[in-house]
């Protein structure tokens, strides 16, 4: 899937991600999930990726990750949706603490969330998603309409979604 994003949702998300990137030159900037790296080396940000071990990758549970100094942005593609749901014995209540905590330990007052999450492959995250129990602010979504690209029918969905914490440290939506 890496190396074929022109067949997939990937070929929007990636773009978008390492503009991202580009424009917080100079700030602190956290990859959730090593997927920008399969495309790009930008070796000005920090990746952190529970079970992809290599050098430079911060290797801890979404739960436990408390960086020294908080990121200006937080950028994940595809990953937030396999948190608690890929792990045995799942637990679905999980991403909603992920994000918490990510939130509350790893993005500076004033900085930016932004992330991908598949819809309709986990039917709980769908339910947050109508209870307004994710993060962000600003909500866009990526519908599929052509099957002629993978394949595959046309109902996979993807949400980007981008959150900003204030400087006094609250939410905004």
């Amino acid at each position: 899937m890496y190396n074929k994003a022109w067949q997939n949702e990937r070929t929007i998300k990636v773009p978008i991600g390492l503009r991202s990137i580009k424009e917080a030159k100079g700030k602190r900037v956290l990859e959730v999930g090593n997927v920008l790296s399969n495309y790009h080396l930008l070796a000005s940000y920090d990746v952190f990726d529970k079970y992809e071990a290599a050098p430079g990758i911060i290797n801890e549970d979404a739960l436990g990750l408390k960086p020294r100094e908080p990121y200006d942005l937080f950028v994940s593609f595809s990953t937030m949706e396999h948190v608690g749901w890929d792990e045995t014995p799942r637990e679905l209540e999980k991403i909603i603490a992920a994000f918490k905590n990510l939130v509350s330990h790893t993005l500076r007052p004033g900085g930016t969330m932004m992330f991908t999450v598949l819809l309709g492959y986990i039917t709980t995250l769908n339910k947050y998603k109508e209870e307004n129990r994710l993060p962000p602010a600003k909500r866009l979504f990526l519908k599929r309409v052509s099957e002629k690209i993978v394949g595959r029918k046309p109902v996979m969905k993807r949400c980007a979604a981008r959150f900003t914490k204030s400087r006094s440290g609250t939410q905004t939506r």
